[in-house]
């Protein structure tokens, strides 16, 4: 697995502000969005997230 998608945001904002900045940053790298991975202090851990695909 790529650690390409993973991000680290250092913010003393609120973290629904931090989820929202990251899910943007996410989508402009052609991501479907973000996944909260953790917080330690001001940094949170997200990773991008593609949409699965269905196959049929």
């Amino acid at each position: 697995m790529s650690m390409g998608n993973m991000r680290l945001i250092s913010s003393s904002a609120a973290p629904q502000d931090v989820m929202d900045f990251a899910t943007k940053t996410c989508k402009d790298d052609f991501y479907e969005g973000a996944s909260f991975l953790s917080k330690a202090g001001k940094e949170y851990r997200f990773k991008c997230v593609k949409a699965e695909k269905m196959k049929s």
